[in-house]
């Protein structure tokens, strides 16, 4: 008889899962988009993307995902917390992430020729070297002069670090903001930082660096950025990936996004 009661104990726990499952899943509206969890780094880009509103690579990524049919649930976090996110499965996708060879390791691009489709990036920007202005340390588009300590680069922009690392130039990536290398610039804790080109022109524009520091005319480095998948999610909703490159690649060329842009900026 005990056994008899631990059977039917078991067999009405797994109905009562079975049954809450079942109202669960005919809760959901007929058509439910996708859901997809999409993180982005909580520093502001401009005009890419900021932590507290819209910049162009939100309004690009919401606009494909209403072409895909695919709710974008778009969330800024640290870096090293979006990274550790996509691992542990908290995360389906980086919002934006610049290509290297080892990072199909741990992320799955939209690839042409074993190399990112340009087609369907989401930002493309250049870096400039900043200084102190008085500063005798300098760049010249090929190499540096007068340098005598780390350069200053940003946690995350492994498209400079990686350009430095093989020029076999020390550097110091432990600032997650553009604004603390500035600090450091004026704290002589360095005598050159290369920034994405938008954030340090837009630092620049602010009184209190204007006088300060300046811009070097010779680009470092140029990047293209992409929204990336974990390798779990696509390998279960790739379909889903895929409309969603593709919606970006036509909304790249389209009147609709450049009109759409126009008008957020204004």
């Amino acid at each position: 008889m005990r056994y008899h009661s631990d059977v039917e104990c078991a067999m009405t726990r797994l109905l009562t899962v079975f049954l809450a499952a079942l109202l669960a899943f005919l809760a959901l509206p007929a058509g439910a988009a996708e859901i997809v969890r999409v993180c982005s780094d909580d520093q502001p880009h401009p005009p890419f993307y900021f932590p507290d509103r819209e910049g162009t690579v939100q309004l690009l990524l919401q606009m494909a995902a209403k072409r895909a049919g695919v709710d974008l649930q778009i969330v800024p976090m640290p870096v090293r917390r979006c990274e550790a996110e996509i691992q542990n499965g908290g995360a389906d996708a980086i919002a934006v992430a610049e290509f290297e060879p080892e990072a199909l390791n741990r992320y799955v691009f939209p690839l042409r020729n074993g190399r990112a489709d340009s087609a369907k990036s989401v930002a493309t920007t250049s870096a400039l070297v900043f200084r102190c202005k008085g500063c005798r340390a300098s760049w010249d588009g090929k190499r540096f002069a007068h340098l005598n300590s780390p350069v200053l680069a940003q946690t995350g922009h492994v498209f400079i670090t990686r350009r430095l690392e093989s020029m076999h130039i020390p550097f110091d990536s432990g600032a997650a903001a553009a604004e603390q290398n500035f600090l450091k610039l004026i704290g002589k804790r360095g005598e050159l930082a290369i920034l994405p080109q938008h954030d340090g022109l837009a630092l620049l524009r602010e009184p209190k660096w204007a006088d300060k520091i300046e811009a070097l005319a010779a680009p470092f480095a140029t990047e293209e950025f992409f929204l990336v998948f974990s390798k779990r999610y696509f390998e279960a909703k790739a379909p889903v990936a895929e409309a969603l490159w593709q919606a970006i690649a036509d909304l790249n060329t389209s009147r609709e996004y450049r009109q759409a842009v126009r008008k957020m900026q204004k």
